[in-house]
């Protein structure tokens, strides 16, 4: 058995219903980072059940299961709590950014993503 053990890159999971973002997001983050991508909350919960991420990028706005909910859901499962959140989204009010960090987010992207950011 070798002494050296084979870097793995860690491990993010990105959650936005528009595919274009995810591809943008995955084309940033792939050279240092291990990407999965979700259209939604509820592909992501169930991904959580099988594999183990370093992060969750969350988008804040999607159709069936809003990225609160989402972050509902981790936050309250003691498997997933301690995984760091971040929310990605266009809206710009105040009162949502510090409702999603009260929730358990660790931070908060605004849309366009700028690459140097995230």
């Amino acid at each position: 058995m070798s002494q050296y053990r084979k870097q793995v890159k860690p491990l993010i999971a990105v959650v936005d219903d528009d595919a274009v973002l995810l591809e943008h997001v995955k084309l940033i983050l792939c050279d240092q980072y291990r990407v999965a991508t979700f259209s939604g909350g509820e592909q992501l919960l169930r991904y959580l059940e099988l594999r183990r991420v370093s992060l969750i990028l969350l988008d804040m706005v999607m159709p069936a299961m809003d990225g609160e909910a989402v972050l509902e859901k981790i936050i309250a499962d003691p498997r997933f709590c301690k995984i760091p959140v971040i929310i990605m989204t266009g809206v710009t009010d105040d009162l949502v950014e510090t409702d999603m960090i009260d929730l358990g987010s660790v931070d908060y992207i605004l849309k366009p993503i700028n690459p140097k950011v995230l």
